[in-house]
């Protein structure tokens, strides 16, 4: 069998990192709240699945496709380091990608956070290995300082390929002494060309509402992990309105639109030192 597409969705409370700048892989960082007061997140990797084939087993959550057709199993990868892409052909020296706000412009990513053991402060990282960013789905503009209208993404698109099927995932425990302990998670048997896979780090409880026009408070989340200081300059987009832009039907379905504050749940990117 040859070659597999593999595209992964991402959106919610996410870091982006390269291990070094344009070099893979590219860390996603799923930070804990830290400071921010924002309400409990989950991380979570999710697959097209039908309810039937999701395993009605502890840490699995199946989410409808409705008018998008099948629906994600998800699995709560809270814990766990994940890698994908291994063994697929490095295809892109932009890293990280450009169109996400970069919050590492006073206080650099830790390299820490990329290890075995990189603490209490990441609840759960997913590495990529190899491929490019695609176009990704900017719902809302922002005015970002003094500057009005900057799309940012709410879902940041990646694709690559891998050889063979992806039939099993492995998420490795975070912050163990001696030999780690690995988790199968299971997805479903896939038997065609093109995997999607989405990943995702948004709160536990979603909001039945969010005030107009919106800001985007939970970069506060990634601001505490960088360790930024009292007085420090802080940039939070703010005064934000919906684009109108289209996202792609995969897209949409992992933002869970229409929900009160989906327009807030953006990926950031910062580079180590």
């Amino acid at each position: 069998m040859g070659p597999t597409k593999l595209i992964i969705h991402m959106t919610g409370l996410l870091l982006l990192a390269p291990q070094a700048p344009g070099t893979f892989p590219l860390h996603v960082l799923m930070p804990t709240e830290g400071q921010s007061g924002q309400p409990l997140h989950v991380a979570q990797l999710g697959w097209r699945s039908i309810q039937s084939e999701c395993p009605n087993t502890t840490g699995y959550t199946f989410e409808p496709g409705g008018m998008f057709g099948k629906g994600i199993c998800y699995f709560k990868i809270d814990g766990l380091s994940v890698a994908l892409g291994e063994g697929g052909t490095p295809t892109s020296s932009i890293l990280p990608p450009v169109g996400p706000f970069d919050v590492s412009y006073l206080h650099r990513v830790n390299p820490t956070w990329f290890g075995a053991m990189p603490g209490g402060q990441i609840r759960s990282r997913v590495s990529i290995y190899s491929g490019r960013a695609l176009e990704g789905c900017p719902y809302a503009s922002w005015t970002i300082g003094s500057t009005p209208g900057v799309n940012l993404p709410n879902v940041i698109t990646w694709e690559t390929t891998i050889p063979g099927p992806l039939l099993a995932l492995t998420g490795t425990k975070l912050n163990q002494i001696g030999t780690p302990a690995t988790v199968t998670i299971k997805p479903t048997p896939f038997t065609t060309s093109t995997i999607e896979l989405f990943v995702r780090q948004e709160p536990e409880i979603t909001p039945t509402t969010y005030p107009k026009p919106w800001i985007a408070n939970h970069f506060h989340a990634f601001y505490d992990l960088l360790g930024y200081q009292s007085g420090e300059p802080r940039i939070i987009p703010y005064n934000g309105a919906a684009t109108g832009l289209g996202c792609n039907k995969s897209q949409k379905l992992l933002l869970a639109l229409p929900a009160p504050g989906t327009p807030t749940c953006m990926p950031v990117v910062g580079s180590p030192p």
